[in-house]
């Protein structure tokens, strides 16, 4: 009775153990797959990190050909004033020299 209540005992120490090492085999998995996914965490981030990056460069670079935009089309706007200005002054210019022609025709 002795010997079989004390393998049975060596059996469930020696189950105990296989479990015990199991155990610490799987947290050593663990840690390697975890170590594994910060790692991929850290390159998806520094991934992410450039992409901003890039994204931050073609935002300043499509500001800065919005802001060019507006002041070719602030420059078209102003030239445009300033040809109906011209136009005016010419049309004033005609009405003013068929006016001092007609005085004219009319004194001769």
């Amino acid at each position: 009775d002795k010997e079989r209540v004390e393998a049975s005992l060596q059996e469930r120490k020696a189950a105990l153990e296989d479990r015990e090492d199991d155990a610490v085999r799987e947290e050593a998995l663990d840690k390697r797959g975890a170590k594994e996914a910060s790692r991929e965490a850290e390159a998806e981030a520094a991934k992410a990190t450039e992409d901003m990056k890039q994204a931050k460069k073609e935002k300043v670079v499509a500001m800065e050909q919005l802001r060019k935009q507006d002041q070719q089309d602030a420059l078209a706007a102003d030239a445009e004033r300033t040809i109906r200005k011209d136009a005016r002054r010419v049309e004033e210019a005609k009405k003013a020299y068929h006016r001092i022609a007609r005085k004219y025709d009319a004194e001769s």
